[in-house]
């Protein structure tokens, strides 16, 4: 059995040979399903320096409708724009028709929404980051977070502050000691057990009248399982040399 990196490299190896097998469909599902997408939403737009570090560390560059602005605004040009397009003009659409551009009319969904559901079925990356879901609008912020609950370890939402998203039922996530860490069940979530926190959960259930709230990370990781329910993680405030995903 090859090891995972060498296999990765033969992978890419074949894509850029030309050949049958790198130009297959197998082969390029598994890369991308290896990929990390940054999203930008069309929220206040994030700093300068969280914005650069992010796209530095992802992939690709997603701009959701007007989240347009604030890549353009830091010399990005995305990699995919999509939305219904109520918060770029078609002046600016045109001036940038070299770009990939998906309008997505249905108004039954958020702009942000559709964007996960296209990016998941179209491109199936490993994570996809969002800056912009969590501010501004109250009404958006709460949609958002139910958002986060159908995509459990494949999305986070990152703010200078904060990284947020909601977990499988058995989920270890690094840490820094001391850095706060919440807990917070949007259905009810039962079992709950962690460990390397200080206030420790041991088979409790978290509820709209009981949650973990500014707790505290001991340790480097700290791992959470539970039976059912949906069930968000915040971390705070964010440390910008910390990776966030799944360890």
């Amino acid at each position: 059995m090859i090891a995972p990196h060498a296999a990765m490299a033969e992978l890419v190896d074949a894509l850029d040979s030309g050949s049958s097998r790198g130009n297959s469909v197998e082969v390029r599902l598994f890369l991308a399903a290896m990929e990390k997408i940054l999203v930008i939403a069309n929220g206040a737009p994030p700093s300068a320096p969280l914005f650069e570090r992010l796209a530095q560390e992802h992939d690709k560059l997603v701009a959701v409708d007007g989240g347009l602005h604030a890549c353009l605004q830091y010399n990005h040009e995305p990699d995919l724009i999509i939305g219904d397009f109520d918060s770029v003009s078609p002046n600016l659409r045109t001036e940038l028709t070299h770009l990939k551009q998906i309008y997505t009319p249905d108004q039954n969904k958020s702009d942000l929404e559709k964007a996960l559901e296209y990016l998941f079925r179209e491109e199936n990356p490993a994570v996809i980051t969002v800056l912009g879901a969590l501010s501004q609008r109250l009404d958006h912020t709460l949609v958002n977070l139910y958002l986060l609950c159908l995509y459990p370890g494949k999305v986070i939402f990152e703010t200078e502050t904060e990284r947020c998203m909601a977990l499988l039922q058995n989920t270890s996530l690094s840490c820094t000691p001391g850095q706060l860490f919440s807990l917070i069940p949007f259905s009810q979530a039962t079992n709950v057990v962690t460990s390397g926190l200080q206030w420790e959960l041991n088979d409790v259930t978290l509820f709209k009248q009981f949650f973990s709230l500014s707790n505290k990370c001991l340790n480097t990781q700290v791992t959470i399982t539970f039976s059912s329910g949906d069930l968000i993680a915040c971390l705070g405030p964010a440390i910008p040399a910390q990776k966030f995903p799944l360890v």
